[in-house]
């Protein structure tokens, strides 16, 4: 595991976020919660602990033949306890790892989130979402904290596709050999402010909003993977794999 802590200036927070990535065998995991339930007892604020734990908590996170390991299992839950974790709720597919096994496929849900009192407290908003897998067998876990005392400008974000498209260079220079009175820093943070308005215009016309045709994608890849856990035909299998295609 990996500890740190996170400070937000703008809301004066200040919180501890671990990261996991569990062990395959039991014996090996022994010493990520005996981690845990040590830092347990040196937070007071926030705490967020994440990632995959190569472990599941309960039998209705498991589909397959065969039986899980049931100390695990235990060990997971009195770990959480002992420290005062509670899962955060999600939506989208119940099962976050799905492979092949000797005794057929196999889905887990091995990558959650779980968080303190104190974290609940401070978000007025906590939404946690189970993403549509593309080139791996997890899902990634995509989590949403809101607070109402926070408070920022919207920020311009370069993206690299730009240099791929032909006129994006021109466009560049055009607008920003275009004639304006004045100088110094003033005049910097007008170009700057007209050339931005205009690369998102012409972004809009186009590339269009890549933010919504992302997550048309993963919003298709999700409704397969669910439909192919329902019912694991050829057919379904090859929707699933078309739609993660489109979404890579």
């Amino acid at each position: 595991m990996l500890t740190c802590t996170v400070r937000y200036l703008s809301l004066s927070l200040s919180l501890t976020l671990v990261a996991v990535y569990g062990y395959h065998t039991r014996e090996a995991r022994l010493s990520l919660w005996r981690n845990l339930c040590d830092l347990a007892e040196q937070i007071s604020g926030p705490w967020l602990v994440g990632g995959d734990f190569n472990v599941i908590k309960n039998l209705s996170e498991y589909k397959g033949n065969g039986t899980p390991n049931l100390n695990g299992m235990q060990d997971f839950s009195t770990c959480s306890d002992s420290c005062e974790l509670i899962d955060i709720p999600f939506t989208g597919c119940s099962f976050t790892w799905t492979g092949v096994r000797r005794n057929g496929r196999v889905w887990k849900r091995l990558d959650r989130f779980l968080a303190n009192v104190s974290f609940y407290d401070f978000f007025d908003d906590i939404a946690l979402r189970h993403l549509g897998k593309s080139t791996s067998d997890h899902s990634p876990l995509l989590l949403k904290c809101k607070a109402t005392s926070f408070n920022a400008p919207k920020t311009f974000k370069f993206q690299p596709m730009w240099l791929s498209h032909e006129s994006f260079i021109p466009l560049v220079k055009d607008n920003w050999s275009s004639s304006f009175h004045g100088g110094g820093m003033r005049a910097l943070f007008i170009k700057l402010k007209k050339l931005k308005f205009a690369i998102r215009t012409w972004n809009s016309e186009v590339f269009g909003n890549i933010f919504d045709n992302i997550s048309k994608a993963e919003k298709y890849a999700e409704e397969a993977e669910n439909a192919f856990h329902k019912d694991p035909s050829s057919i379904n299998r090859t929707t699933w794999n078309k739609r993660q295609a489109d979404l890579i």
